[in-house]
């Protein structure tokens, strides 16, 4: 019967955040859920060939490099979601994440560097963490 905001972290991770920062955004934005999310660049050291439907060459691109915005595993949210997790069930997640999507949920982002986020569930990562 917890009634307050809840924070929830992987056990594999590392977030260098300001946390009652991240607090007072989630409570500014009225959010039910917040994601905490990292921009993170990932760049293929070879050339990428499209085809058309056929096997017909579009196009190269040499060493394409694309962005995304990842979930980092830290999250904060109010205490009602607590309600939308079946009760000894095992449930990832994501799953409760695309459950309170569907039932409108109000769910934000807490966009961070990369660089403040780590998962050390990773091997190589994990010896990065000097």
């Amino acid at each position: 019967k917890l009634k307050k905001t809840i924070v929830v972290s992987n056990c594999d991770i590392l977030v260098d955040i300001d946390y009652y920062d991240l607090y007072e955004f989630h409570k500014k934005n009225n959010y039910d859920l917040i994601i905490v999310s990292a921009f993170k660049t990932v760049g293929v050291p070879y050339g990428n060939i499209e085809l058309d439907k056929n096997g017909n060459f579009i196009k190269m691109n040499e060493k394409p490099v694309q962005n995304f915005l990842i979930n980092t595993g830290f999250y904060i949210f109010d205490n009602h979601i607590l309600g939308e997790i079946p009760k000894n069930t095992f449930l990832n997640f994501d799953k409760l994440v695309h459950k309170l999507n569907r039932k409108k949920f109000k769910i934000g982002t807490y966009p961070i560097d990369e660089k403040l986020w780590k998962d050390i569930g990773q091997s190589p990562e994990y010896d990065k963490r000097k």
